[in-house]
């Protein structure tokens, strides 16, 4: 009786908010509510698609659910015939079946097809941008975003090293144009351009979609802007989603059934060989090896000034952390304190720049797979 397993526990608790401990509560909502069944590790609820796959019952019950019911709680309890569809198909990119059948990283011989079409230079970029209820600047709609930041690192010639270049709006102005503009300057016409997410691609459509509103106005830009993305012509290939390729061809264990760029950088430091992505994280204080030789995922390594917007700790490790940031250093309560406004820059230049670098890396441990 002591280990009747509480009905409320299910698969739904995977959203779980109650997770996170501290100094004061020793024991998260998530332990209390698990118990011993929150232990496992690799955990049960890690399974991707676990929504999609408990949907088919056993007994009138969720498959997942019922497992838990029965005190399985661990990644591994779950049987890989879970992981495929009533026709037989696996579900999401196989990502469930080979977190239950795979044990070692691999790449998928597909993926070469892809490193073919490259041109160099190779850009790696990422951008930050933030919205608002009540917008920014006059002629916005509201939740009108504003790209106010890129970086991107460049690889000139195969075995080269990256270089850095980087863009953060700092000023009360609408920003989306001159981003642009100090884009283009970097990328040129020529290369490709990695992206980690059809995000960027995005972004640049809606800066396109506003140009057109200005006609006679920036037709140059206009120009590049099409050349470069993918929404007048979707089969241009200039733009390469790093995250797709992930998703469709490289597993890695520690990964589970994520490709987010801040789950993908840890599992390839554990995995990678290659002296030069040590040195690159070295020159930016960005590399530690624990005492169990494994390798301090970067993002936890990132600066943590004293930053306080609406009560909250501002910590630049995210894009919401980001998005934050730039907010108050423009229009919150910190605005016009010129020493918080140089924390925020330092903060934010060194959190995009390791989006970038760690796309890098990514690429280079990938190369050397081959």
């Amino acid at each position: 009786e002591d280990k009747k397993i509480p009905v409320q526990i299910s698969c739904s608790c995977k959203g779980c908010d109650y997770k996170l401990i501290d100094e004061e509560h020793p024991v998260s909502g998530f332990d209390l509510c698990w118990k011993d069944l929150s232990k496992p590790s690799p955990h049960i609820l890690e399974l991707a698609q676990l929504g999609n796959i408990n949907r088919r019952s056993i007994n009138g019950i969720g498959r997942i659910d019922d497992l838990i019911k029965q005190g399985k709680a661990g990644l591994h309890d779950v049987p890989v015939e879970f992981a495929t569809k009533d026709d037989g198909k696996p579900y999401y990119n196989n990502r469930p079946l080979y977190q239950l059948a795979e044990k070692k990283e691999f790449m998928l011989k597909e993926f070469w097809k892809h490193v073919d079409k490259i041109k160099y230079p190779l850009h790696f970029i990422d951008f930050e941008t933030s919205q608002m209820a009540i917008p920014y600047h006059s002629g916005m709609s509201p939740y009108d975003k504003v790209i106010f930041q890129w970086s991107c690192h460049t690889i000139g010639n195969p075995g080269g090293n990256p270089e850095h270049r980087g863009w953060l709006n700092t000023v009360d102005a609408y920003p989306n144009i001159d981003f642009v503009k100090s884009l283009k300057s970097q990328l040129g016409d020529t290369g490709t351009v990695f992206t980690w997410s059809p995000y960027e691609n995005t972004q640049l459509k809606n800066v396109y979609d506003v140009l057109k509103t200005r006609p006679g106005k920036e037709k140059e830009l206009s120009a590049w802007l099409e050349a470069i993305g993918q929404f007048v012509d979707p089969s241009n290939t200039r733009i390469l989603d790093l995250n797709k390729l992930a998703l469709s061809y490289y597993f890695h264990p520690m990964m589970g059934g994520q490709t987010s760029i801040k789950v993908t950088l840890p599992a390839v430091l554990q995995a990678a060989k290659s002296p030069r992505i040590k040195s690159w994280l070295e020159s930016e204080g960005l590399y530690e090896r624990k005492s169990d030789s494994t390798i301090t995922n970067p993002y936890k390594l990132l600066p943590e000034p004293e930053l306080i917007y609406e009560g909250k700790s501002v910590k630049v490790k995210d894009g919401g952390g980001a998005m934050l940031a730039y907010q108050d250093m423009l229009y919150g309560i910190n605005k016009g304190d010129e020493k918080v406004k140089q924390q925020y820059i330092e903060a934010l230049e060194k959190y995009c720049k390791l989006d970038t670098l760690a796309m890098v890396i990514i690429w280079e441990h990938w190369m050397s797979m081959k």
